[in-house]
């Protein structure tokens, strides 16, 4: 199975084509950092086609992170010179913009809420409780609608 989902950032503004059957293509440079500090940061061009091309092209900003999901695509070309140069992209099947929680203005603890006038049990007859988890961050809408494997004019 060929999948692949990937965390970056826009590298560039998202370009809207359309092929000779007019099938709407829009495709965008994604940045991620790499994993060791001796690396260079990746990129690798991410192409969408159909409706989700044009959500995409209408939603996505350069600079915008998202979360890419898709397939490996990879193919050999012939340079002038001779040579074969491998060019990989991802054809993506969903894009989910990723909401980036703005830091804080200050380092001061948040307040705490009144006390209610309800007096508390006393400890004894209080029940325990297993201590509360923080809820997650709402999902990320999906920006770009899903695609059809028959969309793909390849």
């Amino acid at each position: 199975m060929n999948t692949i989902a990937l965390l970056g950032t826009l590298h560039s503004a998202p370009q809207l084509r359309h092929t000779q059957d007019g099938l709407a293509q829009a495709s965008v440079v994604l940045h991620f950092a790499a994993l060791k500090a001796d690396e260079a940061d990746y990129t690798v061009r991410v192409v969408l086609f159909a409706t989700a091309a044009e959500e995409f092209h209408a939603n996505c900003h350069q600079g915008d992170a998202v979360i890419v999901e898709g397939r490996l695509h990879s193919e050999s070309r012939a340079r002038e010179d001779g040579t074969k140069e491998r060019h990989v992209e991802v054809i993506a099947r969903r894009v989910h913009a990723v909401a980036i929680p703005a830091a804080p203005a200050t380092s001061a603890p948040a307040p705490v809420p009144p006390a209610t006038t309800k007096q508390r049990p006393p400890a004894a007859e209080r029940k325990t409780a297993a201590p509360t988890a923080r809820r997650p961050a709402p999902a990320a809408r999906p920006v770009a609608a899903a695609v059809a494997d028959d969309d793909i004019p390849f």
